[in-house]
C-alpha cells in the first residue's frame, strides 16, 4: 500500500511539472526555405515554409533567417512579440493581400531586414504598425500597394502606433497609392 501511495505522489508531481512545461520548445533562431514545411521544427536543417510558421516556432526576442530565395508569404503575418526577420542578401519575397500586422507591447522591438514586400497591386497596406515600442524597417523593398475602392487608404507602411518609434533605412518604397489617396509611408 505504501508503494502505491509513493507512486501516486510521484505521478502527481510529474503531472504538475508536465503541465507547467511548454508544449514545445521554441527556437532562439528559426529558418525558412523554399523547400521548407511549416510542419518542420524551423531549425536550419529542417526549415519552415513561411514566416508565419517560423514566427510560431520562435521565442520572443528571437530571429528568423532565410536559407535561400523564395516566397515565404503564407496566408498573412501577424507579429505579436519582439522579433527580427533578417533575410538580408537573400531574395525573400512576401506577396501580401493582408498587411504585415505589427501589434506588440510598448517595450517590444520588431526588425524587418531584407524582404521584398509586394502588394501585387491588390493590397492596400504593406506593413500596418498599430502598437509597439519600435519598428525597424531596413534594406527592404515595399511596393505595389494599390488597392482601389471607396474609403481605402493605401500605403506601403501605415503607422498608427501611439508613443512608438518607426525607423526606415536603406529601404525602397515605390509604386504605392497609384490613383487613390495614398502614400509610401502614412503616419496617423
Amino acid at each position: 500500500m505504501r508503494a502505491v501511495a509513493v507512486l501516486f505522489a510521484l505521478g502527481g508531481a510529474l503531472a504538475v511539472v508536465a503541465a507547467s512545461s511548454p508544449a514545445a520548445a521554441q527556437n532562439a533562431r528559426s529558418w525558412v526555405a523554399s523547400t521548407g514545411s511549416d510542419g518542420n521544427s524551423c531549425i536550419r536543417s529542417s526549415p519552415c515554409a513561411t514566416f508565419a510558421g517560423a514566427l510560431a516556432q520562435t521565442n520572443a526576442g528571437g530571429e528568423i533567417n532565410c536559407v535561400d530565395q523564395g516566397d515565404f508569404s503564407g496566408s498573412g503575418l501577424a507579429i505579436q512579440k519582439s522579433i527580427t526577420i533578417d533575410c538580408e542578401g537573400v531574395q525573400a519575397r512576401l506577396g501580401v493581400l493582408l498587411p504585415i500586422a505589427v501589434n506588440v507591447s510598448t517595450s517590444d522591438v520588431v526588425t524587418l531586414r531584407g524582404p521584398d514586400i509586394d502588394g501585387n497591386n491588390a493590397a492596400a497596406v504593406g506593413i500596418a504598425f498599430t502598437a509597439g515600442g519600435a519598428l525597424h524597417v531596413e534594406k527592404c523593398v515595399i511596393r505595389n500597394f494599390n488597392a482601389t475602392g471607396s474609403d481605402i487608404v493605401v500605403a506601403g507602411i501605415g503607422d498608427s502606433a501611439a508613443n512608438s518609434e518607426l525607423f526606415v533605412s536603406d529601404t525602397i518604397v515605390t509604386n504605392n497609392g497609384a490613383g487613390t489617396p495614398g502614400a509610401g509611408i502614412l503616419a496617423i
